[in-house]
């Protein structure tokens, strides 16, 4: 599926197909640096989550992923990774760190 579905560029076919192609791999490459952009447009967060994106508005409204970052279009990679572990079952919970700290004391001194 095209980034914009439904999107009209007025080019003619071939080469809106060629430079959707084009953005894709800019895209690819861009993810693929050393250098991640800490923020992603809505294009590259689903890229980046490896789903379409309609899943990735999916994801959004049944609460997987955070929506964009308050008065941007742009999502935040490490909020996507977070939200992503915890759907995933690799954390938790975000807790205080101090609180956590002291559950650990209390149950040792128990």
């Amino acid at each position: 599926m095209p980034p914009f579905a439904g999107y009209d560029s007025g080019a003619p076919p071939d080469i809106a197909k060629r430079h959707e192609v084009e953005n894709n791999q800019t895209i690819e490459r861009r993810m693929e640096t050393s250098l991640a952009p800490r923020v992603l447009s809505r294009t590259e967060a689903a890229a980046y989550c490896g789903c379409s994106l309609g899943s990735f508005s999916d994801w959004i409204r049944r609460g997987i992923i955070p929506g964009p970052i308050p008065g941007t279009h742009r999502w935040d990679r490490k909020a996507i990774d977070a939200a992503l572990d915890r759907a995933s079952g690799l954390t938790a919970s975000i807790g205080d760190p101090f609180d956590e700290w002291k559950a650990r004391r209390d149950a040792r001194t128990s």
